[in-house]
């Protein structure tokens, strides 16, 4: 009798990783021929998007790539976390709250859990399924993120998201500000590194960016330090789950006060259904804004300086392609594009593994021959030729350097925060190379020849 039970047993975790391993490559399948479209106007300038070597079988959202293109950040859920939304908001008033927020069987056991707890929690449910945020890093922009971690300040039983880090301009290694949405509302960590720590710190954003009660009001928060006293936040302000808002406020007192938000007039739900406020200032000190309109993502221009409710017209970016939706998008110093893509197992009998979100990324390609010194920045390097060192001196703070090649590999990247730097090169081959200097405003290219 016992033989017959193993023989049961065994033929059950069989059948199950057979399920399971068919599961798999059907998503392998489906990611491999889904496909984002790059607008043909700026086509030239960059390449063939993919889809991150990192990515898992889990709901990866909330996707940021911080300036200088090391840190990685997204929201997760081992699972479709989608459905999982729906069934919760279609069964909220007919349902217990524990057989909605505990219902696990949207979770996916061949996605990997980094290690989230899915059962501690403040309303006394037997299973919670937990959404939190995850942080990988790399050396270089060269090499590819090949994991994720669970972040500092994961914790269990509560719902987080939208992480976004403002880096300090000073010390590359710090976070002055690290702002996420937990219990609804706009959260922020002081003083922190780039995986995060000190949750236990976060204090939610006052009145009149979050209301005085917790509700589903503010997300998907961007931050933006204007100069030594102004900090800028952009961000998404619900009227309901269907409608909302780009508003932006300011604070002169380093996050502790904002004022009134400010709705945009000329980015607004009336061209369609807009997320994922992103900012971004080019090379030439011209600030754009990035987000997604009914899940293509597209980019509006500065028209005025300063003035934050001054924006072109939508120029198309990168459309969904044949995937369901695309948004996140998130843009390093050097231009690259990283945003969310979603896939639809249309074939899938079982609801509860339906969808999937992924990070992918846009590279723009590399114009090294076109880069120039700009008449208002002065740059001097030298010992040129050299054989060990070479020292840069720049008019303009230098934030990062890179040394390419000249078929446009890049060699090193260091990020600076400093007028002057020594530059070790006795590593290098004998040749020509380009020493890439981005300043706050400015992209300078020099020829140097290592001796």
């Amino acid at each position: 009798m016992k033989k017959h039970y193993l023989i049961l047993i065994i033929t059950i975790l069989f059948s199950y990783h057979a399920v399971a391993q068919d599961i798999v490559e059907q998503w392998n399948t489906i990611k491999a021929s889904t496909n984002p479209v790059v607008a043909a106007s700026i086509s030239d300038e960059y390449e063939t998007p993919y889809k991150l070597p990192l990515s898992d079988y889990g709901w990866e959202d909330g996707i940021h790539i911080s300036r200088d293109g090391l840190h990685l950040y997204a929201l997760y859920f081992p699972g479709d976390l989608f459905g999982w939304s729906m069934f919760f908001l279609n069964n909220l008033t007919n349902l217990p709250f524990c057989e909605l927020v505990g219902n696990l069987s949207y979770k996916r056991d061949y996605a990997n859990t980094y290690g989230m707890d899915f059962e501690t929690n403040m309303f006394g449910c037997d299973n919670f399924n937990n959404v939190d945020i995850l942080y990988s890093n790399r050396a270089s922009i060269d090499d590819d993120f090949t994991e994720w971690q669970l972040s500092g300040i994961a914790r269990p039983g509560l719902v987080e998201g939208s992480p976004m880090p403002l880096f300090s301009k000073t010390n590359p290694d710090q976070v002055d500000m690290f702002l996420f949405t937990g219990n609804s509302d706009i959260w922020m960590i002081k003083n922190t590194s780039a995986n995060p720590t000190g949750i236990e710190t976060a204090i939610r954003l006052p009145v009149p960016v979050n209301p005085p009660n917790d509700e589903f009001n503010a997300d998907n928060p961007h931050l933006e330090r204007l100069d030594d006293e102004s900090l800028l936040l952009v961000y998404e302000k619900y009227t309901d789950f269907s409608y909302r808002d780009f508003v932006y406020s300011f604070s002169y007192d380093d996050g502790e006060t904002w004022t009134e938000p400010i709705a945009m007039t000329t980015i607004n739900p009336d061209i369609g259904h807009i997320e994922h406020p992103h900012l971004y200032k080019d090379s030439n000190g011209e600030w754009w804004m990035y987000y997604s309109i009914e899940c293509d993502i597209y980019r509006s221009k500065q028209t005025i300086e300063n003035n934050w409710d001054s924006w072109t017209e939508p120029e198309l970016i990168i459309s969904k392609g044949n995937s369901p939706c695309i948004g996140e998008p998130t843009v390093t110093y050097d231009g690259d594009i990283v945003f969310a893509l979603a896939y639809h197992n249309a074939e899938s009998t079982d609801t509860t593994d339906v969808y999937d979100l992924d990070p992918w990324i846009l590279r723009k390609k590399n114009h090294v021959q076109n880069l120039g010194i700009k008449a208002e920045i002065i740059v001097n390097i030298y010992p040129n030729p050299a054989s060990d060192f070479i020292k840069i001196e720049s008019s303009e703070l230098i934030q990062k350097y890179q040394i390419v090649d000249l078929c446009g590999r890049f060699i090193e990247t260091k990020r600076l925060y400093a007028h002057e730097s020594i530059i070790c090169i006795n590593q290098l081959s004998k040749g020509n190379y380009i020493i890439k200097i981005f300043t706050d405003k400015n992209v300078i290219a020099k020829q140097v020849v290592k001796i």
